[in-house]
């Protein structure tokens, strides 16, 4: 008889009772002392259940769960509760304790292999103690009889930390609750990937080092080629300067091709957690704030990707092998190298200073950004009553006039500036030294 529950347990769909799974987790959240409601259960898990469903249900509910098959001996050694799992429909006699939840419960296919659990509560060598849906005590059954009706795997609960997931029980864990979004998201994820910065970090100190061949190469040019008049040496130089570009670019690909997947990663991953956390905030966060800015903010979340793949990420990746090109440069000439540090440290002072007036500006720009996405958001859902009430002048100049306060307060940036100054302290050094 085993082997025949066997069988239809291993060809055929597993699904859980519908009824029978809320009852088995109302049962599991008050033995540990968890808040349940069958209604957010059924909205965030819609039937029908199957077991792994049913485990990550268990989990949400703050317990782990885990399927093991039934030992040979008895269950003495097992912890409890368990959950068997008994092979047929559940029985007539279970209880409707979830009337709410009736209509959201889809009906099961003839063809399917409905399993009903039984949660056992007392075990010992031969014997074992389980309750049934819409049973009020436990019923004592033999263990071989025990193992003939169910299923050949138990399903082990216990207790798991955090205790209750928000999106179930309502409880907010105070460790993410006062964990505000910003980088102590962002670098977790960030550390996931250790392999892959490995290998980008291999890529650029491979870029880093033929970068070095290119100056070299032009110095044996003109030091060697052209005073000397060697065509075999400059073909020589060609042909590795061909090679190169050719792995620095090869190169090159390949560490952007990693960057710019992991950003890809990174941003679904960031973008799921916000989102999951935007839909569990309350109803008066929404009525007080315009959709279009919960959109342009939600959007803030691509921001992050652009960051990940940008030329920011690549100039961290790039500064420890900084200390090669001063090495060379002090080689070359420490006056210049010098030279080239000070301007270097008057960019760094400069943008510390900054970095108020930036933020501000930044901040003040969002915001604006935030308002004219709103705007087009709120107008456009209602283009019936603006066409209708024929204000489509006033829109536009309202529009025109956000979009202006926008575009005006972009950011400049002192950076070209700076630019200009160290390539002319650098060039007029270089030549009064010469």
């Amino acid at each position: 008889m085993q082997g025949m529950h066997q069988d239809a347990v291993a060809d055929s769909e597993e699904h859980v009772d519908a009824q029978a799974a809320l009852w088995l987790l109302a049962s599991l959240s008050g033995f540990y002392r968890q808040p349940f409601d069958a209604e957010l259960v059924i909205q965030r898990f819609p039937p029908p259940f199957d077991l792994p469903m049913l485990i990550e249900a268990l989990g949400a509910l703050g317990l782990k769960a885990g399927l093991a098959r039934w030992p040979e001996v008895g269950l003495s050694a097992w912890p409890l509760p368990a959950v068997a799992l008994l092979v047929g429909p559940s029985p007539s006699t279970v209880l409707r304790a979830f009337p709410k939840t009736e209509s959201a419960v889809s009906p099961q296919s003839p063809s399917q292999t409905l399993l009903t659990p039984a949660l056992i509560v007392q075990h010992g060598d031969d014997t074992l103690a389980w309750v049934k849906p819409g049973q009020s005590s436990p019923e004592t059954v033999a263990f071989d009889a025990a193992r003939a009706q169910a299923a050949p795997v138990l399903l082990l609960v216990a207790q798991a930390e955090p205790p209750v997931s928000e999106s179930v029980s309502r409880a907010e864990n105070p460790k993410t609750a006062k964990k505000p979004f910003g980088f102590s998201w962002f670098i977790p994820e960030l550390l996931r990937h250790k392999t892959i910065w490995r290998d980008v970090l291999l890529a650029s100190l491979a870029i880093q080092l033929v970068g070095l061949a290119t100056p070299l190469f032009t110095q044996v040019i003109i030091d060697q080629v052209i005073a000397h008049h060697s065509e075999s040496t400059l073909i020589v130089l060609g042909v590795a300067l061909v090679v190169f570009m050719l792995f620095t670019s090869g190169m090159s690909w390949l560490r952007q091709y990693l960057i710019l997947h992991t950003g890809a990663r990174i941003d679904a991953v960031l973008g799921e957690k916000v989102l999951r956390h935007l839909l569990h905030l309350p109803l008066p966060y929404f009525e007080a704030r315009p959709t279009g800015t919960l959109v342009a903010r939600l959007h803030g979340v691509e921001q992050l990707r652009e960051f990940v793949s940008g030329a920011a990420v690549s100039l961290v990746l790039d500064l420890p092998f900084l200390l090669i090109f001063l090495a060379v440069m002090f080689a070359y000439s420490w006056q210049l190298t010098l030279i080239a540090l000070g301007i270097m440290a008057l960019i760094v002072t400069a943008s510390l200073f900054m970095v108020p007036i930036f933020r501000e500006g930044l901040d003040k720009q969002f915001l604006l950004g935030a308002r004219n996405q709103a705007f087009l958001t709120e107008y456009l859902a209602g283009i019936a009553t603006v066409k209708a009430l024929q204000l489509e002048p006033d829109v536009g100049k309202r529009y025109g006039t956000y979009l202006a306060q926008y575009l005006s307060d972009l950011p400049p940036s002192a950076v070209p500036m700076f630019r200009q100054e160290s390539w002319l302290k650098v060039t007029g050094s270089r030549c009064w030294l010469v």
